[in-house]
């Protein structure tokens, strides 16, 4: 996710990244994929902490997260929902289920943290051209 994200952008849960402990006490409160709403950041050195407006007593290492604006330039549909801003209908649920999972495995092979997009969202682009 964008680590300087403004108030009010949407993040999904990957729940990926991040150390074990932050990620199982991250599943108490979120479900996978669900989009949820930023309050504030705090970047440091080598770790960025997220605060959501879902959750104004917590933080979470923003590894954990993707942009929604990235969903959404994939037509991911949303839909109201009671518990969360958002919930995306089933079949675009299963779309960005891939989209994130393809991601992820991006990022690894190129040792992206997860804090700096530009190079993961160049090589899209250039796969994108070539394709």
């Amino acid at each position: 996710m964008n680590i300087y994200a403004k108030p009010g952008d949407k993040v999904v849960f990957l729940d990926e990244n991040g150390h074990d402990w932050q990620r199982e006490e991250a599943r108490k409160l979120m479900k996978k994929y669900r989009v949820y709403t930023v309050d504030h950041t705090d970047v440091g050195g080598f770790h960025t902490d997220v605060y959501l407006k879902e959750f104004p007593d917590e933080f979470f290492n923003a590894v954990m997260f993707d942009d929604y604006d990235e969903v959404e330039k994939n037509e991911a549909t949303p839909k109201r929902d009671s518990k969360s801003d958002f919930v995306l209908i089933d079949e675009a649920q299963e779309q960005l289920q891939e989209y994130l999972r393809a991601r992820v495995a991006i990022r690894k092979l190129i040792g992206g943290t997860g804090s700096d997009d530009t190079c993961l969202e160049n090589l899209i682009e250039d796969l994108r051209e070539q394709c």
